[in-house]
């Protein structure tokens, strides 16, 4: 991971490159053994659930997504989901889901959008556990929105060189956020932990997808 300009020590996530166009999610993480959990954030050893790289067993994927019926409308409802671990015969327990914020993080009143809850999700993943203690040290991100995996790794770099203005000099939307989620990269790199993001396609997001939908509709109720 790089580090960029003023905002060192902050460091900015890289990409995941698979590595050929054709992998997936499945062909190249695969489950990891079974035991008795505990609590998600209690301390796991590496043998908990998890998806693990096949070639790489200390990079471990986490799959996010976001979802937002009445994109941007005040009254608008959204969710974030992400999936840390397959199924199980604990019901539930490979899946973190939860209703967007309707305030920054200054507690101003904002609508919710769809690219908030993608990129609230990927933050969640990253403060939920410590991932370190079970044995890790890559975090792979994988989702299907391009906003969240190009901006963390692309062009978040531009946005802090221009003081957080995107040509014609309109300011970045979400910067709480994206802010945010630098503080919790820069935070589990002194852990020794790195953070890679992966876009991948929708279909392939199916399960994170569904859960950010339940957590729109469980804010509507």
């Amino acid at each position: 991971m790089a580090k960029i300009g003023r905002f060192t020590p902050l460091v900015i996530p890289e990409a995941f490159i698979p590595p050929t166009p054709k992998d997936t999610p499945r062909s190249l993480f695969q489950a990891s053994m079974e035991e008795e959990p505990k609590s998600l954030t209690s301390e796991w050893s590496p043998s908990t659930r998890r998806y693990i790289h096949r070639f790489s067993p200390n990079k471990f994927l986490v799959c996010t997504d976001g979802a937002c019926p009445g994109n941007g409308a005040y009254d608008a409802n959204a969710g974030c989901a992400f999936v840390f671990a397959p199924p199980s015969r604990w019901p539930y327990f490979n899946v973190v889901r939860f209703p967007l914020e309707n305030s920054d993080l200054n507690n101003q009143m904002l609508k919710r959008t769809s690219n908030r809850a993608e990129l609230r999700a990927a933050i969640h993943a990253c403060r939920v556990s410590d991932w370190t203690h079970q044995g890790f040290d890559t975090m792979v991100i994988a989702t299907d929105s391009e906003y969240v995996a190009k901006g963390a790794t692309k062009w978040i770099r531009e946005w802090i060189k221009n003081d957080w203005k995107r040509s014609p000099g309109n300011p970045v939307q979400n910067r709480d956020l994206w802010e945010w989620l630098l503080r919790e990269v820069d935070r589990l790199a002194k852990m020794g932990m790195s953070v890679e993001f992966w876009r991948i396609p929708r279909e392939l997001n199916e399960i994170a997808d569904r859960h950010a939908k339940i957590a729109a509709r469980e804010r509507r109720g």
